[in-house]
């Protein structure tokens, strides 16, 4: 993943940060777990800091490459493929939510 945010030269290759992206879509709740990302949220390891300065207007950004730590929860494997069931197999069904055509 690359970041670009505001300026700091404290963060150097090699430190970890913690990253927390909101998940997409609806049935969010105030619970930790259920609100942010379950991929993308969590402890990545910084690989490069690029640090970009100009003078006019006076602005310091750093952008920030890194890769993904650990997960939270195992990642699905290609033992278990990605399988949509049907309730009514031949009717055409929106999968989103369940509704017929």
């Amino acid at each position: 993943m690359t970041l670009q945010v505001p300026g700091n030269t404290h963060i150097n290759t090699g430190h970890i940060i913690r990253v927390n992206i909101p998940r997409p879509g609806g049935g969010k709740t105030v619970e930790k777990s259920n609100a942010t990302d379950r991929y993308y949220s969590g402890r990545w390891l910084i690989t490069a800091v690029r640090h970009n300065l100009t003078f006019a207007p006076k602005m310091h950004k750093s952008v920030i490459t890194c890769i993904k730590e650990t997960y939270q929860n195992p990642l699905p494997t290609k033992e278990e493929p990605f399988q949509v069931v049907l309730k009514d197999e031949g009717k055409p069904v929106n999968i989103k939510d369940d509704s017929v055509y």
